[in-house]
């Protein structure tokens, strides 16, 4: 018997209470019994001092003394929306004059998410995004670069439904088709990887320390926003429905390790049964990596955005081809020329300009994600994917 050991029991049964005692026994509940017969109420710490019989560091109990370690039990929440298959939550997303979708968009009084979302599916969109209460807007990628915002930022209640969140004033609810997760697909904020592990929960207290949220509509995409949003490195998925963010992981309390086996994470998300949660005191964690250092390039020079190219090209100013093209080599030789913009695509090609033209769509990171022929380390865009760096005087 661990303490690890009888809460996950406990947990996976239902119960949110759990006991260890004398040594070797594990009691589970989610209310205190016997009161009137003495039983339920509290001891001093002191009394409870026998070592647990499978692990000699944690304490398990004493005679007819139990430790008792509890998660909070939940209320029920409102139900989520109810999606088309393969339609999922992505984040939070800032709206401005110039429009994130803008393949089509309407406005109702009886606005609801599946009422948004059903409709851009309708027109063959692949985005769908809500925002105001009562506006609807679709796409097939974003217009412009994505930016995340808060999840508390997309707060309003769907004007057709007062339990569903239909963003704000310029912030916009996201969903995709394209967010069905698998290491492939996950849509994550830039630099998180797509690779995650299965770590256990503390006992007490929390492995992940900084911001948390509770929501029925939980995916993996919209707990990895809220932390990127945040300034964390660090996110956590646990039981359906639980997000916890932080910069590092706490091993007090027994947390932190990994899980001996990660099919211990095995809960579906609530908001996207095809992603997987965590479960009772077991955290899939995701990472925030670290970007190429700024210092690799040429000052006043930064990342733009991920853009859908076209045989007509966003950049028309120069192109060529490059056997050991790096995003370095490719600035270097477009401000050598005069450019502001850089573009790189398909792994060896370069592209310049002083203007995106015809009509760039804006497209996930991870479309931009071919190795660059000259490191393999960097991204280099991909099939007709632009990876855009501009100069800092450019405006679009």
């Amino acid at each position: 018997m661990t303490v690890d050991k009888c809460v996950v029991t406990c947990s996976g049964k239902g119960f949110h209470i759990a006991g260890a005692e004398y040594s070797s026994e594990c009691y589970c509940g989610d209310a205190f019994q016997g009161t009137a017969t003495g039983g339920g109420l509290g001891a001093p710490d002191s009394d409870c001092n026998m070592p647990c019989a499978g692990e000699s560091t944690q304490t398990c109990g004493g005679g007819n003394r139990l430790s008792i370690y509890s998660t909070p039990q939940k209320t029920t929440a409102p139900t989520g929306p109810t999606l088309p298959s393969g339609w999922a939550y992505i984040s939070c997303k800032q709206d401005g004059s110039n429009r994130l979708l803008t393949g089509y968009s309407f406005t109702s009084a009886s606005l609801t998410v599946e009422s948004c979302v059903s409709t851009c599916k309708s027109r063959g969109f692949t985005y769908a995004g809500l925002e105001y209460a009562d506006e609807c807007y679709c796409g097939t990628g974003y217009a412009v670069s994505p930016v995340t915002a808060p999840e508390s930022d997309c707060s309003m209640a769907c004007a057709g439904n007062s339990t569903e969140k239909c963003g704000s004033g310029y912030r916009l609810s996201v969903y995709s088709s394209e967010a069905v997760s698998s290491s492939n697909t996950l849509v994550l904020p830039t630099y998180w990887g797509k690779n995650s592990s299965c770590i256990v929960e503390a006992s007490t207290g929390r492995s992940l320390s900084g911001v948390s949220l509770i929501d029925s509509g939980m995916t993996v995409e919209k707990c990895a926003s809220l932390c990127d949003s945040n300034g964390f490195i660090y996110a956590g998925l646990e039981f359906a429905d639980e997000c916890y963010c932080g910069n590092a992981i706490s091993t007090a309390n027994g947390g932190g390790v990994s899980a001996s086996s990660s099919s211990q994470c095995n809960m579906p998300c609530a908001g996207n049964s095809g992603e997987v949660c965590g479960a009772g005191f077991r955290i899939t964690l995701y990472s925030k990596g670290t970007a190429a250092p700024a210092t690799t390039l040429p000052p006043g020079w930064s990342l733009d955005m991920c853009a859908i190219d076209n045989p007509s090209r966003v950049l028309t100013g120069y192109q060529g081809t490059d056997s050991a093209l790096t995003p370095t080599s490719c600035i270097n030789k477009c401000a050598s020329l005069g450019f502001v913009l850089a573009g790189l695509e398909n792994g060896n090609e370069c592209y310049c300009g002083n203007i995106l033209t015809n009509n760039p769509i804006g497209a996930r990171d991870n479309q931009c994600a071919t190795p660059c022929a000259g490191d393999a380390s960097q991204n280099c865009g991909g099939g007709y994917r632009m990876l855009i760096y501009q100069k800092a005087s450019y405006a679009a």
